[in-house]
């Protein structure tokens, strides 16, 4: 920012995380670190300015930034990740044993108490497997709390290979995306892979990806864990098929390499006639 205000080249900030805002830190810690973080948010808030364009990762960020003094242009652009699902993800819904699916870390925002009581309340009406992606400092509660509550668990540890992962989602019929409700997050990263592999959404994040979901019905959203699992267990076959067919659609309209291109071209173009 300083060296914009003493030189003329074109300066984009991209968002990607709100920092202080996301860092996954007790209540504990974040009330002591408030004064720090107090600091830190202000040096962004008041430099972010100096650039000509800001690109956040996600609608909840621009509108925090903005209610925080933004004054340059800016824009939501969502991640995009290419397609993996190809007809081969053919599970259809059973009434009787029902796979979900969970990738990424294994840290402290993750709700599992949420979790717990949703696999619980799944388990009386149904069989429940969890297939586990990923590792963390919380794994070991994770896997607990779960088989603790009559799910039983596959547990892959962490797999980068997109291919390896899509033959694991592809077994399942939902993927969890519950994050505890203090989280500052707006598009979880994991949900690129859930929407690439066509695959509905088990959300209670609230933001982008709450809206996401409630408009285009490619899965569920609710803060209830109880609700969450009356509402699988109320669902057919024809209903599942429907929110497979939704998830592959607003892959397609929102996250495609296509839909990217588009917006940052579209970025390019308001910046160059000054916009």
């Amino acid at each position: 920012a300083l060296l914009k205000r003493k030189m003329k080249f074109r300066f984009i900030v991209e968002v990607g995380d709100m920092w202080p805002e996301s860092l996954p830190v007790s209540e504990t810690v974040n009330t002591i670190a408030k004064p720090v973080f107090y600091l830190w948010r202000r040096i962004r808030d008041k430099y972010i300015n100096d650039a000509d364009y800001v690109i956040a990762e996600c609608e909840l960020f621009r509108t925090r930034l903005i209610r925080n003094g933004l004054l340059v242009p800016s824009k939501k652009v969502y991640f995009c990740k290419e397609p993996l699902f190809d007809g081969s993800n053919a599970l259809k819904y059973d009434c009787d044993h029902i796979s979900l699916c969970y990738l990424g870390s294994i840290n402290n925002i993750i709700d599992i108490e949420y979790i717990r009581k949703f696999i619980y309340s799944l388990s009386q009406k149904k069989k429940v497997t969890v297939h586990i992606v990923g590792k963390g400092e919380y794994e070991e509660a994770l896997c607990d709390s779960i088989r603790n509550s009559g799910g039983d668990i596959i547990f892959y540890g962490p797999i980068y290979d997109d291919n390896k992962k899509k033959e694991i989602i592809s077994m399942c019929h939902f993927a969890l995306n519950i994050m505890r409700k203090n989280v500052f997050v707006g598009m979880t990263m994991k949900s690129l892979d859930y929407f690439s592999i066509g695959i509905p959404i088990i959300n209670s994040v609230h933001g982008d990806i709450w809206d996401v979901i409630e408009d285009n019905q490619c899965g569920f959203n609710s803060d209830s864990p109880c609700d969450m699992a009356h509402r699988i267990d109320g669902l057919s076959e024809e209903g599942y098929e429907l929110l497979k067919a939704n998830t592959i659609a607003t892959q397609e309209n929102n996250f495609s390499t296509d839909i990217y291109n588009r917006t940052m071209n579209l970025i390019f173009t308001e910046m160059e006639k000054g916009v």
